[in-house]
Formats: structure tokens, C-alpha cells, sequence
């Protein structure tokens, strides 16, 4: 019987974030030799993967590469990351600890300084604001300080005119430093950012924010102000430029508030922020909120995730009996990670706004922050992982970087719902000659339960890889595992009888 061809599609937007939720597909309803279409049943596509971020023509592998190692004597209590401008204005990644330890490392450098401990304060109740260059970091109900680069300490800085143990957090917009309760705003004056001193004189003032739904959880900047996020919406204080009123309030339509810290990534400073509310992953501006990503919103809280093991080809999945963790950060401008995990952070979805597509990792840390480092493509050198040790992971989309360690199921491949198709082989591009990669089929017979089968290298090449197999069943998924970069996947089968 004559062979055929069929190019796998590698261009879909999103995957199902449960493989039991992709269907069997009917990959070329008319019968046609060489097809990248499949009919209305369905395409086949990548149902899962970890360690794979997107690319423009398909999926490449990433790996890690350590950065910064972890703290000697042992220390397992690592638990949150801040980006941070010290006196001299250097940038400076600041890191707590839940026993109130406090480590630094100033750009550049490649181990963690002890600090001075402090009272244990968790890190979601630690908030910073940034004016002229220097970070101003603020213990809620505490106190304020400020990073001195000379003798590596925080120093601690009064803010004059306010009562700074009714204090809940700062931020900073505009050349402002603003403190905030649960109810009232206030801002300094643009000549002295630790003067609140209500004064026409230096622009200092504040008062009560009307609209608020709820208490005040957390206050963030965009580049039109401030949102401050309550427990049930979103109120927007946008910069007027005029220095009598320098804030006009407003609700934020759509809003549904956040919980925590975690759950705002509040490090980014365009229009857009992002948020995970109430009403699931939503997009903030200072006019209103919308919806995105509903699949990404409908796993998280789905009570249910899964891990794959490349070399069983076993899907485990998880009940959860608590709500799932979960934390929300946004790197160079560009990638929004989610962390998820059941009692620690196991894995992140990584969705790319500019190319709009999802990618997954699977590693265990704590946080996630955007590292700077003189790199060259800031973007793609940026994702950096912090483990409970205190390790640092960078995320290496480098096509050189040998430790590249991928996996991705696509399928389910049916030729006809009813006839069994034997899979003879699959070709790969785009694959390094060097590359260390195992490539399987997950073959099943009744369509849901499978089989793993492994390929055998028929061919390879700089730029191309093929595998053959003799396997024979209802359909396939295959299973690429290792160093890849993934623009074309093509199979080639025969026909076999009805069942």
C-alpha cells in the first residue's frame, strides 16, 4: 500500500493545559497524500509540553543556567525577589528570607550578600517606589528604608507627616512617592520624596480615594498613574500635571480586585498590567479591565494538573484538595509567567504577548524576576528563577546551549475514524546534528489508553532528523524529548484496515 504524507501543524496559538482535554483528530478527512489542514474534526497539535517556549515558526527547547549559586551554609528559606535601586543608583536585586534574613547582589555580580537581619515581615507585605533613581522600600505598619551602596545596609528613612504604623505600602508615579492606608492616598513633594507635609508650596497633599469596593490590598503604577487594587475592583488615580491636584480617581471598569501581591505583576510600567482577580487573569489599564487567556484562568482553577515522564510516557494527574498556588510576574515586557504548583511552585506557564502564544516550564523555585546582566537580547537572557536555596536559574533559549532538555507530545494523529494507520516514519526540522534528542510514539489502540514506542535514527543531519518506526494502531502522538528547535514535523504512514 502506497505511503503517505502529512505535515503536522506547529503554528496553533495555545494547547489544552490537561492532555485529556485534546480529542482524537481526523488528520486528512479527503484522503489527500500531503496535507497541513485537517477537517472539521479537528487539528492535531501540541497537547503538552514542558521546558518549551514558542517561537515564530514553531517550539524550541530551553534549559537552565545557574547564575548565581545557591547561599553556603545551607538555606531553604528563600521566598521572594525585588528589583531595586541602591543611593549610588545601582541596580540591585534584593532577596528576603521567611525567617527575616535579607541577601543583595548588585548587577554584575554573581553571589548573595548577608544583610543585616530584620523583624520577619513577609515579602508580600514589603512594597517599593522609585523616585529620582533611588528605591525607597517600606515595611508595612513599620517603617521606610533605603539601600546604602557604601556600607551594603538598608537604612531606615523617615517619611515626615505621616504615621508610618498605619501605613500599608508605597509606590511611586510621576516623580512622587505615594503611601497609602486602606482607604486614604498621599504624595510627597515632588523636591523631597520623604516629605508629606501637605504643603501648596512643595505639592505635597492627599486625601480619601472614592470608588473603592473593598480595602486597599496593593498599589501599582502604569504609565499614566497609580491603580490601587482593593479586595473587589480597582480604583485609578491618573496623573493630571497639575500640581495643586495631581491625581484624578476613578474606578476601573470591569475591575475585580486581587487577594495578594503575588497574584499582581507588579513590575510592569506600561498601560497594561496584569493581574489575576477574581474574575480570573485580566489585563489592567486605568480605564478598564478585560479578560485573557479564559483556557489559562479555567486550569488554575480547575482543581486538576499533570506532569508527564518523557521516559514511561505516563500522563499523572492530580487532584488537588487545596486552591492551587499560583503567582504572577511580568519580564521584559514581554513574557507573563505564571508559577503554579500544588504546595511549592512546580512549573510556570510562559505566555508571549508579542508573538500571543503559550509556552511551559517545569522547574521547582519560589519566584520569578527579570535579570539584568549587560546581556545582549535582553528579552530572551531575562527569565531568572529563584530557588528556596537561594540558586538563581537562568531560562537559556540559546540554539548552542548544550543543556537544552524539552519535551513535546503533539498528536493525536487519526487518519480515519475507522481505520488503523501504521506509523513508518517522522521527519524533523529544524535539529542540530549534535543534538541529543529521543523521538517515541504514544501509539493506542482504543484511542485513549497508549503505548510508548521509540524511534530509531534513520537519518541525520545539520538541520534534519529522521526517525523510523513499524507501529500500527488507531493513532499517534509523538514524543519529542531533548534539544530542539521545532519548525517542521512531517510523518509518514500507510493504511491498514477497518476495525
Amino acid at each position: 500500500m502506497a505511503q503517505r504524507n502529512y505535515t503536522v501543524p506547529l503554528n496553533s496559538v495555545n494547547f489544552p493545559l490537561l492532555s485529556e482535554d485534546h480529542s482524537r483528530t481526523v488528520i486528512v478527512g479527503g484522503g489527500s497524500k500531503d496535507s497541513g489542514n485537517s477537517d472539521a474534526s479537528g487539528n492535531p497539535q501540541l497537547y503538552y509540553c514542558h521546558n518549551v517556549m514558542p517561537v515564530l515558526e514553531g517550539y524550541r527547547s530551553i534549559g537552565y543556567r545557574s547564575h548565581v549559586p545557591a547561599v553556603s551554609p545551607a538555606v531553604t528559606t528563600f521566598s521572594d525577589t525585588r528589583i531595586i535601586y541602591g543611593s549610588d543608583r545601582t541596580r540591585i536585586e534584593l532577596t528576603f528570607n521567611t525567617d527575616g534574613t535579607i541577601y543583595s547582589a548588585k548587577e554584575g555580580e554573581h553571589v548573595w550578600r548577608l544583610l543585616a537581619s530584620t523583624a520577619p515581615v513577609p515579602a508580600s507585605d514589603i512594597t517599593t517606589g522609585t523616585v529620582n533613581g533611588v528605591t525607597y522600600i517600606f515595611y508595612k505598619e513599620t517603617g521606610c528604608y533605603i539601600y546604602n551602596e557604601t556600607t551594603n545596609t538598608l537604612v531606615p528613612t523617615a517619611l515626615d507627616g505621616l504615621t508610618e504604623n498605619l501605613l500599608i505600602g508605597i509606590t511611586a508615579s510621576s516623580g512622587y512617592l505615594i503611601a497609602y492606608t486602606q482607604t486614604d492616598m498621599a504624595w510627597s513633594s515632588v523636591i523631597d520624596p520623604t516629605d508629606f507635609v501637605p504643603s501648596q508650596v512643595t505639592g505635597a497633599g492627599g486625601g480619601s480615594i472614592s470608588g473603592l469596593g473593598g480595602a486597599i490590598v496593593l498599589a501599582t503604577t502604569n504609565s499614566l498613574g497609580v491603580l490601587f487594587h482593593t479586595d473587589a475592583n480597582t480604583v485609578a488615580a491618573t496623573y493630571t500635571g497639575n500640581a495643586q491636584y495631581p491625581f484624578k480617581l476613578r474606578e476601573v471598569d470591569n475591575s475585580k480586585g486581587a487577594s495578594a501581591l503575588d497574584l499582581i505583576a507588579y513590575e510592569a510600567n506600561s498601560v497594561i498590567q496584569f493581574s489575576y482577580s477574581k474574575a480570573g487573569l485580566q489585563s489592567i489599564s486605568s480605564k478598564t479591565a478585560e479578560n485573557i487567556l479564559p483556557e489559562v484562568t479555567d486550569f488554575l482553577g480547575g482543581g486538576r494538573i499533570e506532569d508527564f515522564d518523557e521516559t514511561t510516557g505516563i500522563f499523572t494527574a492530580t487532584d488537588l484538595t487545596t486552591t492551587l498556588k499560583k503567582k504572577v510576574k511580568f519580564v521584559a515586557s514581554r513574557y507573563l509567567v505564571i508559577s503554579y504548583g500544588e504546595t511549592e511552585f512546580t512549573h510556570a506557564l510562559v505566555y508571549d504577548v508579542t508573538l500571543k502564544r503559550l509556552g511551559k516550564l517545569k522547574v521547582t523555585h519560589v519566584d520569578c524576576f527579570e535579570h539584568v546582566g549587560g546581556q545582549i537580547e535582553s528579552s530572551k537572557e531575562s527569565i531568572s528563577f529563584m530557588l528556596s536555596t537561594g540558586e538563581t536559574k537562568l531560562v537559556e533559549f540559546s540554539p548552542t546551549y548544550a543543556a537544552s532538555n524539552g519535551v513535546a507530545v503533539i498528536g493525536k494523529l487519526q487518519y480515519a475514524r475507522s481505520r488503523l494507520f501504521t506509523l513508518e516514519e517522522v521527519e524533523l526540522e529544524t535539529i542540530d546534528s549534535g543534538a541529543t534528542l529521543s523521538v517515541s510514539t504514544l501509539v493506542s489502540l482504543d484511542g485513549k489508553t497508549h503505548t510508548k514506542v521509540d524511534g530509531s535514527v534513520l537519518y541525520s543531519a545539520e538541520g534534519v532528523r529522521r526517525y523510523g518506526f513499524l507501529s500500527t494502531g488507531v493513532n499517534h502522538s509523538i514524543l519529542i524529548a531533548g534539544k530542539f528547535k521545532l519548525t517542521a514535523c512531517i510523518i509518514k504512514f500507510i493504511l491498514n484496515g477497518r476495525r
